[in-house]
């Protein structure tokens, strides 16, 4: 459960950091990208919060990239 709420807070970081104008989105998604390929999919956040990750995913094909924002 902690695990899982500190990933859920993770997450939510990340969709404020998305949302807001004139962020740099490639340096928060340079940030939470574990393989480095320069996008954030389903399996490079926790199971709990993968849900979440859906909602920033635009175009639906299960990674959030920087074009997208």
């Amino acid at each position: 459960p902690r695990e899982r709420q500190h990933a859920i807070r993770a997450l939510r970081r990340i969709e404020r950091r998305l949302a807001q104008p004139g962020r740099n989105v490639q340096r928060v998604i340079r940030r939470y990208d574990l393989d480095g390929d320069g996008n954030l999919g389903r399996r490079e956040v926790p199971p709990a919060a993968a849900d979440r990750l859906r909602r920033l995913d635009r175009d639906r094909d299960g990674w959030v990239e920087p074009t997208e924002y």
